[in-house]
């Protein structure tokens, strides 16, 4: 991580602030739709886009800053609006994780991919499943997906729950 300070704008708008010592920030409000984040400081220009953000969404990001770049370590979506103090909740809050419900379900087990709040899920033959099935997931049903954030911002997904 840089060690002098990097300020992350929403373009278009005023908004800014800087990233903590983790990589992390945060903003509350921001515009509806794509937001292109600008990120910079010394010898940094560079922007990402978050996708699909809706309004209410809680979106919890953490970067990876270079000397010249920026990409998506983490990104943990809470669009339910719902306090999340449960002790399983608290656990899985690493940033990885994604909630909510499944939508544009393609591809035959193992190799799936489906959206959960505005965001890709790739799962393969390494994604293990809470009732051990793939053929539990279907559109309209309600996960939570921990994986890894990949560079296109897809999360590929290492555990599928499913909430009953």
């Amino acid at each position: 991580m840089a060690t002098q300070p990097v300020v992350v704008t929403v373009v278009g708008t005023s908004m800014s602030t800087t990233i903590d010592g983790s990589g992390r920030f945060s903003f509350t409000g921001v515009p509806t739709g794509d937001v292109q984040l600008r990120f910079t400081g010394p010898g940094l220009d560079a922007t990402l886009t978050v996708k699909d953000v809706k309004q209410g969404d809680r979106i919890d990001i953490k970067v990876r800053v270079t000397d010249s770049s920026v990409r998506i370590d983490a990104e943990k979506r809470d669009t339910s609006g719902e306090n999340e103090n449960d002790d399983e909740d608290e656990n899985s809050n690493n940033g990885n994780d994604v909630r909510g419900v499944v939508s544009g379900l393609a591809g035959s087990c193992p190799n799936i991919t489906f959206t959960v709040s505005g965001t890709l899920v790739k799962a393969g033959d390494a994604t293990r499943y809470e009732d051990g099935s793939c053929s539990r997931v279907r559109n309209s049903a309600k996960v939570e997906v921990t994986g890894q954030r990949q560079s296109d911002g897809s999360l590929r997904a290492a555990r599928i729950e499913l909430d009953d």
